[in-house]
């Protein structure tokens, strides 16, 4: 997992950058430069990093790893594998275009920073359309005044401009990219000529004297397998749970509770008007009073489409939760058709048009009976288990033995006797104790004189205790023993020896001119001509294996080759037969495919050297002291992040 977080961290590319200026703010909190109090930590030419910058910026790439992999990155991890320095050299980054765009002029336009706000995912509904609610809940759950959220969106539409312009002029050299598609979609022809093992069967018995001397050359490769002697105690909620059913007080009780769960309640369908000023809420109301349409007033004042007005069906408490109590109570108490004060919220006037009230439905205790029992039996389980937990750990501190254990929490302890890592007795049948079987690579890496431990299993709500009683080390198995099984080796040894030599002499036959189908009939395998195949999906295919195709594409038009089949049991002679040339074609959609990305790589090597000429025409001076003291708890300065 931290060799996946280390490429995500290192893999920065063009289209993945363009699409990150703009949501950086938002990501990250704060900005890329100057402007935050703090402590120094970097200066870009005229542009300082501070320490709030780095640290806000180091969070949000938190956030972001651990919704990816998992919150059991920890910060240690992220900050051994270098996280906090590639987040500087991205703030590091972001001065510089900054400095670069600003000498140019680069500034977003109003309508671009329109566009580019209501295109942000941030502040879209589940539709995936802009929402006005959304965008000032975010805003103000942040802190930040809209003013300065548009400006920052501003800065960052610069550097993609400045990215764009730099990066949009790479062309693709088009005798590299027909070259590179012709080759791709090179397709080839071929006969083939099987040589099976199967074919020989001449091979003489092995005498006694010969079986017994290949055995004592190889007999480490008979050895018996470790067996273990183990005794292990599993608990699961089923284990725990209530048998039998439950009364009906208890179930009443049990539905009481989870009363919401079973009622649908009554729901509004609504359109919603988010004004930024009192004086157009206060048109809206005056238009709509004289006959006008709400939607189309709406409209007309906000700058939406109809149906983006639109807000889901809501019961009381998601409009309380989607806006606030005074919307919910004024929605649910105005009339169908009819319109709402206006409501006045921090940043905006709200107006409601109620459409349709959606009568709730409700299920009755008859109707979630057995639902409700599976659930009551499987959390009393899941109580059981966890109340086992403690008596457990008890027990084990006061040196219980584990049969003592088991009789404690009322569960017997499975003792096997005798079990190798592949889960077989000595007999060698499977043991029927399935349920060990998550748990047996542990048991093979535990000692004889380890303590009992009560461990929580990855398999769920699962708690287990093993104990190893005894270890049967490998032993070398007698001659008499394995004697079917040292047969069975020197045969197959000596068949793949003679199919060796057949199959050699078969292409040296088939080069001085024999064909196939005769090499074929000979050996006492089979002859035919493949389909067509096409280099780049011809390893994805499951008709022939890789080394197969390999071969198939690195012969020229005419030649032979060889190659083990895809069981290793045989051999594989191969002519090339026909080799299909794919011209370019503009009208190819995977030539188009191959063209956009080609272009997408051509601009992201552009934008390497356009990024280290920058770095290197800028004055980058990093305070490496206080980089790496700001994440060591430690580390004390005063004003780090008070701008003292």
């Amino acid at each position: 997992m931290l060799q996946q977080i280390r490429k995500s961290l290192t893999s920065i590319v063009v289209f993945f950058l363009l699409a990150m200026l703009i949501a950086s703010f938002v990501l990250w909190g704060g900005s890329g430069g100057g402007g935050v109090s703090g402590a120094i930590v970097a200066t870009v030419g005229s542009q300082e990093i501070t320490a709030v910058a780095v640290r806000d910026a180091f969070n949000g790439e938190m956030t972001r790893i651990r919704e990816q992999f998992g919150n059991e990155v920890t910060t240690e991890q992220a900050l051994q594998f270098g996280v906090h320095r590639q987040v500087l050299d991205q703030l590091i980054l972001n001065a510089a275009l900054d400095e670069e765009a600003d000498s140019l002029g680069l500034l977003g336009s109003d309508e671009e920073v329109r566009i580019w706000v209501r295109q942000m995912e941030f502040f879209q509904d589940l539709t995936g359309k802009f929402s006005e609610v959304t965008y000032e809940q975010v805003l103000s759950s942040r802190g930040w005044a809209a003013k300065e959220f548009e400006d920052r969106v501003r800065v960052d539409i610069a550097r993609q401009q400045l990215v764009e312009g730099i990066t949009e002029t790479a062309l693709v050299p088009a005798i590299l990219q027909d070259t590179l598609y012709s080759y791709r979609k090179e397709s080839r022809k071929a006969e083939i000529a099987t040589i099976p093992s199967s074919a020989i069967t001449d091979i003489p018995e092995p005498t006694e004297e010969e079986l017994l001397a290949f055995y004592e050359m190889s007999k480490t490769n008979y050895r018996s397998p470790e067996y273990r002697d183990i005794s292990f105690l599993i608990l699961t909620p089923a284990n725990f749970a209530k048998a039998g059913d439950f009364t009906d007080e208890e179930l009443q009780f049990e539905y009481d509770r989870r009363f919401n769960e079973f009622v649908v309640p009554d729901r509004r369908a609504f359109e919603v008007a988010i004004l930024r000023t009192q004086d157009l809420a206060t048109e809206l109301v005056e238009r709509v009073g004289a006959g006008e349409d709400f939607a189309a007033v709406a409209a007309e004042l906000t700058g939406l489409a109809i149906d983006e007005l639109l807000g889901n069906p809501s019961s009381y408490d998601e409009l309380t939760r989607d806006y606030n109590e005074r919307a919910a109570d004024a929605v649910f108490k105005a009339e169908i058709g009819g319109i709402t004060e206006p409501l006045e919220t921090l940043v905006s006037w709200q107006i409601f048009r109620v459409r349709e009230e959606i009568q709730g439905s409700e299920q009755p205790l008859d109707d979630v009976r057995a639902d409700l029992s599976e659930t009551l039996a499987a959390e009393l389980g899941i109580d059981g288990l966890y109340n086992s937990v403690g008596v457990v750990d008890e027990e084990i501190a006061a040196g219980a033995a584990l049969e003592e254990i088991g009789d404690t929490v009322g569960f017997p302890v499975v003792h096997i006797p005798a079990l190798s890592a592949t889960g077989q007795t000595p007999e060698g049948t499977l043991i029927t104790n399935i349920e060990i079987f998550p748990y047996l690579q542990e048991a093979f890496q535990r000692h004889m004189e380890d303590e009992l431990e009560f461990v929580r299993s990855t398999q769920g709500e699962v708690f287990y205790m093993i104990r190893v009683n005894a270890i049967t080390e490998p032993v070398e198995r007698p001659f008499a023993e394995v004697k079917d099984q040292v047969r069975q080796a020197m045969v197959q040894e000596e068949t793949v020896k003679i199919l060796g030599e057949r199959a050699r002499a078969a292409l040296i036959a088939a080069e001085g001119g024999e064909s196939l189908k005769s090499i074929a009939s000979r050996h006492g395998g089979v002859n035919f001509e493949t389909q067509s195949y096409v280099r780049d999906r011809v390893f994805t295919q499951q008709e022939l294996s890789r080394e197969i195709a390999s071969l198939m594409f690195s012969l020229k038009l005419g030649d032979v080759g060889i190659e083990q089949d895809a069981r290793g049991s045989g051999y594989v002679i191969l002519k090339v037969l026909e080799i299909t040339e794919q011209m370019p074609d503009d009208l190819n959609f995977e030539y188009q495919a191959l063209l956009a990305r080609l272009s997408v790589e051509m601009k992201n090597d552009i934008f390497t050297q356009f990024q280290r000429n920058l770095r290197s025409d800028l004055k980058i001076e990093i305070n490496e002291e206080l980089l790496e003291g700001m994440f060591d708890p430690d580390f004390q300065q005063p004003g780090l992040f008070t701008g003292q």
